[in-house]
């Protein structure tokens, strides 16, 4: 079985929250502000820092069918999530 790409996703909503605020400062040219938004990304940081970067689930793109059908084998009896995976490779959805 061989990958052809994984990507992680992440808990960190609030991160990225703040970091489109600050650039929306930016943009706004409302540079006296971005020192406390700075403050509050420093604070999430250091407090949430493992939070932040322990993936919480992964994207993976398997270069074969067969590759998908041994990653799937590996959730003989968890149908809620054998469902979901088989819902995002379901074929019949690319025929419409």
């Amino acid at each position: 079985m061989k990958i052809a790409h994984i990507s992680f996703g992440y808990d960190n909503a609030a991160l990225l929250n703040l970091l489109l605020q600050r650039g929306a400062l930016l943009t706004k040219g409302k540079y006296d502000k971005i020192t406390k938004i700075d403050k509050k990304i420093d604070d999430l940081i250091t407090e949430e820092d493992e939070k932040l970067q322990r993936p919480v689930n992964a994207f993976i793109t398997f270069e074969t069918q067969a590759g998908v059908d041994r990653a799937l084998g590996w959730f003989p009896n968890d149908k809620k999530t054998k469902s979901k995976l088989l819902d995002l490779i379901n074929p019949e959805q690319f025929d419409q």
